[in-house]
């Protein structure tokens, strides 16, 4: 009885759960419905949840995740920020594709019957994971790339000093940059593809100048400034502006020699220069660059006198009108050059301009420089009287004489720069033993000879 008793509750109770399964799936087939315009519950796109809402909802949802921009920073060999930009994402069209999430979100929102009915008696939900990559369009993100890089290149540029009518000016050196597109596009696609939407460094390789301010030197100081007077002559001018040209802004490094007929060269109608008087030959005559020794011996006062070490000059061999004896320097291209070295651990430059009545040099240094005081002293001069010479001239009556050319003295004399005021400093220097050839005096003497056989 107790055996029979028992077997029959087991089988009862068996009975039991089959009927509440079946009653179970029978239920579930009957109110679950056949299809939501929701998405289930553990519905994921690339993280993020977006269980409950419609596939147009989550499309938005997902598109919304991208930020408007992708930040930019150039940055130096020192992780120094250069420059900050955004990137449009609009402007490469970086877009999910929304038909490949649709192709995904639809069979979840209608499946079919057997998977509802096992979703309704299972105890957990299966989930539903996506992982959806980032579009956009590779030519305008290169052409925005190569944009950026040309503008962000610069070439290096060396600083520059130089000399308008006597005032310094200068330019800084400038750093170069150089930004491949290559090197923007592969940063940025990488985080495209990652969906990794921080800042991004992007290495510009910065290239330096091969000359600094600091390079050049300190010139703030005018060491010395000399001029001379001009003439009147509008060729003359002309060929002085020109050689001052070619000297103003002119660097000499300490130890350095500076050559006027290398740095001026050639003096040639081609290059500008008029005709002008000129000395040649102990007389004055009209030459191609006359005028242009007034450059060299305006610069050779202000070597003299600002301490540079003279290396090379002559005189002329007459007597000139701007300076006083022994104070010239003339120069012929390829025979007669004026040279000079710079003595100080500093360099130093040559400044020249023009105004209404002067041609002026002036030497610069540095603010810190300390020169000497010099003096320039003319000694032992001694005049040369001019030869007489006389030429006879039939046609002029006998006895009857005529000046043809006024004699003017030579002269002999030497030039010493003196230095330093106090007996512990001072010294003096021979510069020079000049000598100036005399002109000589031309009469023309009457014989009548020519007179008598007229008679």
């Amino acid at each position: 009885m107790t055996h029979i008793s028992t077997a029959f509750r087991i089988k009862s109770a068996i009975l039991m759960a089959l009927l509440m399964t079946t009653h179970v799936g029978i239920a579930a087939l009957l109110t679950f419905p056949g299809t939501s315009e929701r998405l289930p519950v553990d519905t994921w796109i690339n993280g993020m949840s977006v269980a409950g809402l419609t596939s147009e909802e989550a499309l938005n949802a997902l598109q919304e995740t991208l930020p408007e921009v992708l930040e930019i920073r150039l940055m130096d060999e020192s992780n120094n920020i250069l420059d900050e930009m955004a990137l449009p994402l609009s402007l490469v069209k970086a877009r999910f594709d929304e038909q490949q999430i649709r192709n995904w979100l639809d069979p979840v929102m209608e499946p079919e019957w057997q998977e509802l009915w096992i979703s309704q008696i299972r105890i957990t939900s299966p989930g539903y994971y996506f992982e959806t990559s980032l579009h956009y369009d590779e030519s305008s993100l290169n052409q925005w790339a190569d944009e950026l890089a040309s503008a962000i290149t610069l070439q290096p540029r060396d600083a520059k000093v130089w000399v308008e009518r006597g005032e310094l000016h200068e330019t800084s050196e400038q750093y170069g940059r150089l930004l491949k597109p290559a090197d923007v596009t592969e940063p940025v696609r990488a985080a495209l593809d990652s969906l990794e939407f921080e800042p991004i460094d992007i290495a510009v390789a910065v290239t330096a100048p091969a000359v600094t301010l600091a390079d050049l030197g300190d010139f703030n100081q005018r060491l010395v400034e000399y001029s001379t007077v001009l003439g009147e002559n509008a060729n003359r001018r002309e060929n002085i502006r020109l050689a001052g040209e070619r000297m103003n802004s002119v660097r000499l490094l300490p130890g350095a020699v500076f050559s006027f007929n290398e740095t001026v060269g050639r003096v040639t109608a081609e290059d500008g220069y008029q005709r002008a008087p000129v000395i040649q030959g102990g007389r004055l005559v009209q030459g191609i660059g006359g005028g242009i020794c007034q450059t060299s011996s305006t610069l050779y006062q202000a070597a003299l006198r600002s301490g540079l070490q003279i290396v090379e000059r002559s005189n002329h061999s007459l007597p000139v009108g701007y300076l006083p004896l022994g104070l010239d320097a003339t120069i012929a291209y390829g025979s007669i050059d004026f040279r000079f070295a710079n003595p100080y651990e500093f360099p130093v430059m040559i400044g020249t301009w023009l105004d209404e009545q002067h041609y002026h040099t002036v030497i610069l240094g540095p603010e810190s420089a300390r020169l000497p005081e010099i003096e320039i002293e003319v000694r032992n001069r001694q005049a040369i009287s001019p030869p007489v010479r006389v030429i006879e001239d039939p046609v002029l009556a006998k006895g009857v004489e005529v000046v043809q050319q006024t004699g003017k003295n030579g002269y002999r004399l030497s030039v010493f720069r003196l230095i330093g005021r106090n007996e512990s400093d001072f010294r003096e220097e021979l510069i020079s033993n000049d000598y100036y050839r005399p002109v000589a005096r031309i009469i023309r003497r009457g014989t009548g000879e020519e007179l008598n056989d007229q008679k």
